[in-house]
């Protein structure tokens, strides 16, 4: 057992030293630590904190800017804009022969009323102001279908002068089963502008050496020289409504200018149109021309979709 002595001095080496009378304890040593902001703001320091600033672009979707597709024509009439460079565009239009009030519940609006003209074409961005194009209408009663090959340079951009103008020409040509094939060459001048990135206005020329429909002879002229105007009112970003009108100015023409209305609709990369027209014509060769239907019971239905890759 440890003696009395022996548990004295372990208890004195184990004990902390305090200071004598009258002295300041001692202050421990400071942590490494910054002050904090109360602190420093006691003590008049300044605190700098590093912020990242990330600059964040507004969401912009322009109607007639890289966020919706692009269209090469307003129904039948074509822009003065060219594609995309290295974009192509997709069209499927259809047209019906019988009229909307002919048998409208049954005939489903004439689509189903026999005769439907249906236009296929493609066309694509070889460059920023030109591009090219392939499109086939079949024949109905016609009996020839026709096959479009064109190119169209845009000569002045909007972002140039103001507005857009173009120049398109082409060859058409006109294949038929039991007959020896035809064609016949085009050429077009077009000119349009948007205002407040919500109207287009614009309008041209378009002449066809061997125009047709389905009331022309062999008698007739064979060229048709017309007038086209266009417009198209984009109300919101995705949705405009549309109009065209081609009259025909000399050479062959029948009754009544050409003219289409309607309701297109817009996505990032497509579009889908519903209208009425008095022409089942969609090419050049038919569009100068002209039409035969002139009141609005022999008005016809149609639609087209666009699709943008």
């Amino acid at each position: 057992m440890s003696s009395p002595l022996s548990l004295v001095v372990a208890l004195t080496l184990l004990t902390p030293s305090l200071p004598a009378a009258g002295e300041e304890p001692e202050s421990p040593a400071p942590a490494d630590t910054a002050p904090s902001a109360a602190e420093a703001a006691a003590e008049g320091t300044e605190i700098v904190e590093e912020i990242e600033e990330v600059a964040v672009a507004p969401a912009v979707k322009e109607s007639y800017g890289d966020n919706y597709a692009r269209t090469d024509r307003i129904y039948g009439v074509m822009l003065a804009r060219t594609a995309r460079r290295g974009s192509t565009i997709i069209t499927i239009n259809h047209r019906a022969n019988e009229a909307i009030s002919k048998d409208a519940w049954f005939d489903y609006a004439g689509l189903d009323g026999g005769s439907l003209k249906i236009g296929l074409g493609a066309r694509y961005g070889v460059l920023d102001a030109l591009d090219v194009g392939v499109f086939r209408v079949n024949g109905t009663v016609e009996v020839f279908d026709t096959y479009e090959f064109d190119a169209r340079y845009q000569v002045l951009s909007a972002a140039q002068i103001g507005f857009d103008l173009a120049v398109r020409g082409g060859l058409t040509w006109f294949s038929q089963k039991h007959a020896e094939d035809a064609s016949g060459y085009f050429g077009q001048l077009l000119v349009d502008r948007v205002f407040a990135d919500e109207v287009v206005v614009g309008g041209g020329l378009l002449y066809h050496s061997s125009s047709s429909n389905d009331k022309k002879t062999d008698a007739d002229p064979a060229h048709s020289l017309a007038a086209a105007l266009y417009t198209e009112y984009r109300f919101i970003p995705a949705l405009a409504v549309d109009a065209e009108v081609c009259g025909t100015l000399s050479g062959y023409h029948s009754e009544y200018p050409a003219f289409t209305a309607g309701i297109k609709g817009y996505t990032d990369r497509h579009t889908f149109s519903l209208f009425v027209s008095n022409t089942q014509y969609m090419g050049a060769d038919g569009m100068v021309a002209g039409t035969w239907r002139g009141k609005p019971e022999s008005f016809i239905i149609g639609f087209n979709i666009t699709r943008e890759l």
